[in-house]
């Protein structure tokens, strides 16, 4: 199997059609999560490996469509769900989602993250500041029962205390607060 394949099949399998939400203006569904899959198979989206740095496990780059994983086993749970997070950073690209925060999309990425994670009956461990964050998800998924029921409507406020668990992190501390996101689309390949 291809990388571009295992990193597809993380957005088709059955952990991920629990994830559906709409934060604020930006839809997090099952069928735009298999969009995401299927523009990785289709090379819209290009899949490499590397390092995405100290603080960062996976990354996705807008302006050049790739999505940066760690490895090409992906074989933990907590590695899938990164990639996961990343997708949805890549949703935010395809589906030009040019109204959202780049805040709001971090939460809406940590919030699905949560949500797969669950689903797999797993979670994570770290630091103190990535722990607030998902600690916040956490709290804000089970405040909105995001666990168990689909197309739950959040608004910005619902997710204030997400916001400001990932804003004090240092990947994310240099994020304007009203700062929004590219949401340009894949380029043509």
């Amino acid at each position: 199997m291809s990388l571009a394949d295992k990193v597809a099949a993380i957005f088709e399998g059955p952990r991920v059609a629990r994830i559906h939400f709409r934060l604020g203006r930006l839809e997090v569904s099952p069928q735009r999560l298999r969009g995401v899959g299927k523009a990785i198979k289709k090379g819209d989206i290009k899949v490499k490996v590397a390092s995405s740095g100290k603080l960062l496990s996976a990354a996705y780059s807008p302006h050049s469509d790739t999505l940066t994983v760690p490895d090409d086993k992906l074989a933990s749970v907590s590695a899938q769900a990164g990639v996961l997070h990343e997708g949805i950073h890549a949703l935010v690209d395809m589906y030009k989602c040019k109204e959202v925060t780049v805040l709001n999309d971090e939460a809406a990425a940590y919030l699905a993250e949560a949500i797969y994670l669950r689903a797999a009956h797993s979670w994570v461990s770290g630091g103190a500041a990535e722990m607030a964050i998902y600690k916040a998800a956490d709290q804000l998924a089970k405040a909105h029962d995001l666990y168990s029921k689909r197309g739950v409507r959040l608004s910005a406020d619902d997710a204030a205390d997400l916001r400001a668990a990932i804003h004090k992190h240092p990947a994310y501390s240099s994020i304007g607060a009203h700062q929004m996101t590219s949401g340009h689309g894949l380029h043509a390949h």
